[in-house]
């Protein structure tokens, strides 16, 4: 399932990061990697998403959220 169709207030976590290179070492920069609990907190305008990691807020834009896997929640 991708965090693109998960539903504000969930929480799940990360099962894999198909973006590119530099993307992927952003992400897991932010903490944003494979086994990483996540909640998502709300959906922006144009599709971004908020999600909480940790102890962070993080807005993640929707294309880049469409390439974040995520376990059934």
């Amino acid at each position: 399932m991708l965090l693109t169709a998960l539903a504000p207030g969930s929480t799940t976590r990360i099962t894999g990061v198909r973006a590119g290179a530099d993307a992927s070492l952003r992400l897991r920069e932010m903490g944003m990697r494979a086994g990483t609990t996540l909640r998502l907190d709300m959906v922006a305008a144009g599709g971004a998403r908020i999600v909480a990691v940790g102890g962070a807020r993080l807005a993640i834009d929707h294309s880049t959220a469409a390439l974040i896997d995520v376990a059934m929640p």
